[in-house]
C-alpha cells in the first residue's frame, strides 16, 4: 500500500447556501466577478450545513478513499471544532499520528456563501492549520516509508518548511507535488518558481497560472496551453491547469492534452480543485500514464461538485476508476 504525506490546512466549512446572489464585474483580468451584499441588509438562505474542509484533508480524504494510507500534516486547537475535526477525518480512515493539537490555538474554520443558481461561492477564512504547524518536529517524527508528498496552503516561512520537506522526501525517496497558495503567487512569485523543478507535478488554476506568470514575466497570455508552456520553461517538470467549466489541462515534454468538463448536476463548487488533484495523483500513481491521470482528475472534480461540500462526493477506487474510463475518449491532444 502506497503512502502518502498531505500537508496543508483542515477546516471545518459552514456552508450558507443562498438560491441567488447580487453580482458585479471584476476590475481585472483575474478577478472576473464579485458577489455583492448591501449593508444592514437581510439575505434569505436555502440552508446552512458543516462539512469537512481544507486543502490538506480534501486531498487527504480523496486519496484515503482511493485505498492509500494517508498522513494529515496540520494543526488544530484543543477545542470543540478540533474534537469535530477529528471525528470527520476518522470517518476517512486518515491517519491522524501527525496531527497536532495546539493549546491556546483556534481550529481553522471557514463560512462559505455559495450562490446555487451561479454555481460559484466566496469563502471567509480563519485560522492557519497549515502555517501553526511544526514542520521540524513531524519529518524527525516520521520513521515510516513515503512514496508521496502533496504540499499546500504555505504562507510566511514556506522557504524554510520547503527545505525540511525537500530534505527529508530526498531520504525517503518521495517524490513531490504542490499547489502553490495565493500567499507564495502574489508575495514571493519569483521564489517559487525558483523551486518548480523540485516537483513531480505542479497544480494550478488558470486565474493563479496567470498571475504567477505575469508576475514573473511581466506578461502573460490567458491562455491555459500557453501558461503551461511558460511554466514549464520555467523549470516545472509537469504542470496541471483546471480551468472550471472549461476543463483541465495537462503539459510535459511539448506534449498536451485537454479534458473537458463533462455535462451533469452542478451543485456547488468547493473543493473541485483538491478533488482534480487527489484524483489525478492517484491515476498517476496507477498508471504512470499523464492522459488517464487526467481522466481521474476530472472524474473525481465532477462527483464532487454535485454535492455540497467538498469532501462529500469523493468516490472509491472502484467508482473513480469506472467513471474515468469513461472520461478517456473525450481528451484531446492540445
Amino acid at each position: 500500500m502506497k503512502k502518502i504525506i498531505c500537508i496543508g490546512s483542515v477546516t471545518k466549512d459552514v456552508f450558507v447556501l443562498l438560491k441567488k446572489s447580487r453580482i458585479l464585474p471584476g476590475s481585472t483580468q483575474t478577478e472576473k466577478e464579485l458577489m455583492a451584499f448591501e449593508f444592514g441588509a437581510k439575505e434569505y438562505a436555502e440552508g446552512v450545513t458543516e462539512k469537512l474542509g481544507g486543502n490538506g484533508a480534501n486531498a487527504a480524504a480523496g486519496l484515503a478513499l482511493f485505498g492509500y494510507r494517508t498522513f494529515l500534516f496540520a494543526a488544530i486547537g484543543k477545542d470543540e471544532t478540533g474534537k469535530w475535526i477529528e471525528k470527520k477525518l476518522a470517518k476517512f480512515k486518515i491517519k491522524k499520528n501527525y496531527l497536532q493539537k495546539k493549546s491556546g490555538f483556534q481550529s481553522e474554520s471557514s463560512v462559505i456563501v455559495a450562490d446555487l443558481e451561479k454555481v460559484d461561492h466566496i469563502i471567509l477564512r480563519t485560522g492557519g492549520s497549515a502555517a501553526a504547524f511544526d514542520y521540524e518536529k513531524a519529518l524527525k517524527n516520521f520513521k515510516e516509508k513515503v512514496d508521496f508528498i502533496t504540499l499546500a496552503s504555505q504562507k510566511e516561512n514556506w522557504q524554510n518548511n520547503f527545505k525540511l520537506i525537500k530534505n527529508f522526501a530526498e531520504r525517503k525517496g518521495a517524490r513531490l507535488a504542490i499547489n502553490p497558495s495565493g500567499y507564495q503567487i502574489a508575495k514571493t512569485p519569483k521564489e517559487l518558481v525558483g523551486v518548480l523543478s523540485e516537483f513531480e507535478l505542479v497544480f494550478l488554476n488558470r486565474d493563479e497560472a496567470l498571475e504567477l506568470v505575469e508576475k514573473v514575466n511581466g506578461k502573460a497570455k490567458d491562455d491555459p496551453v500557453e501558461l503551461i508552456k511558460e511554466l514549464i520553461n520555467l523549470g516545472a517538470k509537469k504542470v496541471i491547469v483546471t480551468d472550471g467549466p472549461g476543463g483541465a489541462y495537462v503539459g510535459a515534454d511539448q506534449n498536451f492534452w485537454f479534458i473537458p468538463t463533462p455535462k451533469g448536476r452542478k451543485y456547488e463548487t468547493v473543493g473541485a480543485g483538491d478533488a482534480f488533484l487527489s484524483g489525478f495523483i492517484a491515476g498517476f500513481l496507477e498508471t504512470g500514464d499523464l492522459k488517464k491521470a487526467l481522466s481521474f482528475g476530472m472524474a473525481s472534480s465532477s462527483s464532487v461538485v454535485a454535492e455540497v461540500g467538498a469532501t462529500e462526493g469523493l468516490l472509491k477506487k472502484k467508482e473513480l476508476e469506472s467513471e474515468a474510463e469513461k472520461l478517456i475518449s473525450t481528451i484531446q491532444k492540445r
